[in-house]
């Protein structure tokens, strides 16, 4: 191999080791799309909660929708709907569309070097603030500080230092100007007035921990007989389906073999819910035949479960031996879900469904594992 050869595959090596992510998708709000580009010339899919953010890749919302990305440099950046960022390095970020953003960062590690926040209208240095962004199709932008220091440099180098309670803009014909109220709170009164309690809301809930999702992600859970026998019960159930008979391969008789062990767990769990069968339900789970394979899946799987219409789940898709490889996780109300159309398709292979059911505060309760594959 010659020395350019040589150094076009260190440097793709060296490319691919540096695709390491620098945040992660922290909270999905309204209609929840948010969509991702990885790269200039890749398509836009959607994205998902706890979806990595790296270097160079692009999100934006919808019209109906907001989201936040959170920073491991440790800050927030949220978006309004019909707003988009592309993620310049693991402190830095460019706001390329017009629209409403919401942004706090730690003071930690900031003094000596400040996340910088670019619009067509100029850059901000940040060290350690909280503040809403208001950005016009031209680029004009609209600086509301609540807390900490900006520097703005705007696009025809005028320099200004924001302080808590400013509102400053830049970016427009008129040049920099600002305006001092008497004190952040006044200010972000104002705020919630112009931008409504939708954004406001996003705001507050942006200050809220995700932890209880992410354990729940990692858990590895140990079936209660009740889950057992419902898992039975969705499994057997997702046979009756033709498209679903005609993917698994199954013969007519395996079908009613399948159908009749449905029919038992169903009854099992009737039972159970009335305080008996308690014995049986242990032996659900092995009355499965062992010939039915893992329920197989299109790119873009759906799949039912036992639950009440009205009851919210997580639903998870994870590698089968790896908890950590997460390719997609949702919020959904009632026992079903179809992985989007405009999400990424899955690439064919065997995956695990997680569903996590939620309690009325939001608790994550045990979850239970579908076993699928995808062809």
């Amino acid at each position: 191999m010659d020395l350019k050869k040589l150094c076009i595959l260190i440097l793709a090596l060296t490319g691919v080791a540096l695709a390491k992510p620098v945040g992660r998708v922290e909270s999905l709000h309204g209609d929840k799309k948010l969509f991702c580009q990885a790269a200039p010339a890749a398509p836009y899919y959607q994205a998902h909660l706890e979806q990595n953010a790296e270097i160079g890749h692009h999100f934006r919302t919808d019209a109906n929708s907001m989201a936040s990305i959170r920073f491991f440099l440790g800050g927030n950046v949220g978006l309004g709907k019909g707003c988009e960022i592309e993620v310049i390095n693991d402190r830095d970020a460019k706001i390329l569309s017009q629209g409403n953003y919401w942004m706090k960062f730690d003071k930690q590690d900031l003094k000596n070097n400040p996340v910088k926040i670019q619009t067509a209208g100029g850059v901000m240095g940040i060290r350690g603030t909280e503040f809403i962004l208001k950005v016009d199709e031209n680029g004009a932008t609209e600086l509301s500080l609540l807390e900490g220091t900006v520097e703005v440099e705007a696009a025809d180098g005028e320099r200004y230092e924001a302080n808590p309670g400013e509102r400053v803009s830049f970016g427009d014909a008129q040049g920099l100007r600002f305006k001092l109220y008497d004190d952040p709170e006044q200010l972000l009164q104002q705020v919630r007035e112009e931008l409504g309690p939708e954004f406001y809301q996003l705001r507050q809930s942006l200050q809220e921990a995700r932890e209880a999702i992410r354990e729940a992600r990692l858990q590895i859970r140990t079936a209660s007989a009740e889950a057992r026998a419902g898992l039975v019960s969705a499994r057997l159930a997702a046979l009756e389906g033709k498209s679903t008979l005609q993917e698994s391969g199954l013969s007519s008789g395996q079908l009613e073999s399948a159908l009749t062990q449905l029919a038992q767990a169903e009854a099992l769990m009737a039972a159970y819910e009335q305080g008996e069968g308690l014995e049986e339900l242990d032996e659900a789970e092995d009355s499965i035949p062992e010939n039915v394979p893992d329920l197989v899946c299109s790119p873009h799987p759906s799949l039912k479960w036992p639950g009440l219409p009205e009851q919210r789940f997580a639903v998870l898709i994870l590698h089968p031996q790896d908890d950590e490889q997460l390719y997609w996780m949702a919020e959904t109300v009632g026992p079903q879900y179809t992985y989007p159309a405009d999400a990424r398709p899955l690439e064919p292979g065997p995956y695990t469904w997680r569903v996590v059911p939620l309690g009325p505060n939001g608790e994550f309760r045990e979850a239970t594992d579908f076993p699928i594959r995808v062809e």
